[in-house]
């Protein structure tokens, strides 16, 4: 199982970039996140191919650079989903909401100096 939240990849972003550089962008991850998750409901992977390729991509590339290992894991998985697999779509995304949740649960936990079990 992947982890709601890594604070070991946000120590590495801090090495790379600074604590207040790496603080920033976490925090508009999780600031950004719903519009984001928006995005991607609003986006077709019939319709619009190109639009759910970019906002999936997107998501999974920040969340990776942010340490949310699930939200990244399952916009991975979003993207061998077939498309004309409208129950998969709906069971992947409503399992990238409730990831969402838990980042945001699990960040603030860590703002706050306590740790989310």
């Amino acid at each position: 199982m992947h982890q709601a939240f890594d604070m070991n990849v946000l120590a590495r972003l801090c090495d790379e970039v600074g604590e207040i550089a790496a603080s920033a962008f976490v925090r508009s991850f999780s600031d950004m996140l719903e519009e984001r998750l928006i995005r991607i409901d609003l986006a077709h992977p019939v319709m619009d191919p190109q639009e759910w390729s970019s906002a999936v991509t997107g998501l999974g590339t920040s969340a990776n650079r942010a340490g949310a290992q699930r939200i990244e894991q399952t916009c991975a998985n979003l993207l061998t989903i077939d498309p004309s697999d409208v129950f998969a779509l709906e069971d992947s995304k409503g399992r990238l909401r409730t990831d969402g949740r838990i980042f945001a649960l699990a960040f603030a936990s860590f703002l706050n100096g306590q740790t989310l079990a």
